[in-house]
C-alpha cells in the first residue's frame, strides 16, 4: 500500500506552512466539516444515552420497590405461584443491562462522563 505523498512545506512570515492545491484544500475543508458534524452528533447521542440510563435506573428502582413475587403472595393467591415471575425476569434483565460494560460513558461505568470532551 503506497503512502500518500507529503505536501510541500514552506516558511511563510517566519512560520512553517503547508502548500495545498485548491482541490486538496476543499477536500480537507469538507472532511473537517464532516468530522465536526459527527462530533456534535456523538455528543447528542451520549447525552441521550445518559438520560436513557438514568430513566432505566429509576424504572428499575420503582419496579423493585413495587414488585411482589408470586411466591410471596398469600396462600389463597393464584394457583400458578410456582410459575416463572415476569416481574423478576424483567428486573433481572434490567439489572443485567445496567451491569453491561459495553456502554462506555454511561453512569456507573469507569469511562468519561457524558458531555465531557
Amino acid at each position: 500500500m503506497s503512502r500518500r505523498p507529503e505536501p510541500p512545506r514552506i516558511t511563510f512570515g517566519g512560520k512553517p506552512a503547508v502548500v495545498l492545491s485548491p482541490e486538496d484544500y476543499q477536500s480537507l475543508a469538507a472532511a473537517r466539516r464532516q468530522v465536526g458534524g459527527q462530533a456534535t452528533r456523538i455528543k447528542v447521542l451520549r447525552r441521550e444515552l445518559a438520560d436513557a440510563v438514568a430513566l432505566l435506573a429509576e424504572a428499575e428502582a420503582q419496579l423493585a420497590d413495587h414488585h411482589r413475587h408470586p411466591a410471596d403472595a398469600p396462600a389463597d393467591g393464584p394457583a400458578d405461584a410456582a410459575a416463572p415471575c415476569a416481574g423478576c425476569g424483567l428486573l433481572e434483565s434490567v439489572r443485567e443491562w445496567m451491569r453491561a460494560p459495553q456502554r462506555s460513558g454511561a453512569p456507573g461505568h469507569s469511562a468519561a462522563e457524558p458531555g465531557a470532551g
